[in-house]
Formats: structure tokens, sequence, C-alpha cells
């Protein structure tokens, strides 16, 4: 998954979770049939964002620390 987030107005609509378990299971229907699916996150995300993730069954896969 490339980008996921919402404009500011819609964020604590409930819209978020639908929308990426929505992404989720169509990046799985993809052709060919993925391995994995990977979402890129980072400390300028939306708090909530990683939580969200994780909800949906994604773990945390490595930690990049900026120098």
């Amino acid at each position: 998954i490339a980008y996921f987030g919402l404009l500011p107005e819609w964020i604590g609509r409930g819209l978020g979770g639908a929308l990426l378990t929505s992404a989720i299971e169509r990046a799985w229907r993809m052709e060919p049939n993925p391995s994995c699916v990977w979402v890129h996150t980072c400390n300028r995300d939306h708090p909530q964002a990683l939580a969200n993730y994780q909800a949906r069954g994604m773990v945390i896969y490595k930690i990049e620390e900026e120098p």
C-alpha cells in the first residue's frame, strides 16, 4: 500500500478502519498473488495510524531512526 490517509476533516468519523481493511483485502487479491502486504509509516502520521494498522493484523517489521 503506497499511500493511505484521510483528509483532516474525515479523521475521527470511523472511516479509517473500514477503508484500510478494504485496501488490505484488495492488496491480497492482486495478481500475481502477493506474499506480503507492506505499509510504511512514520512519526508524522496521525497518532492513531499505527494502532489502526496493528488492529488489522499489520506487525512492526523494522524501526529506522533518522541520524
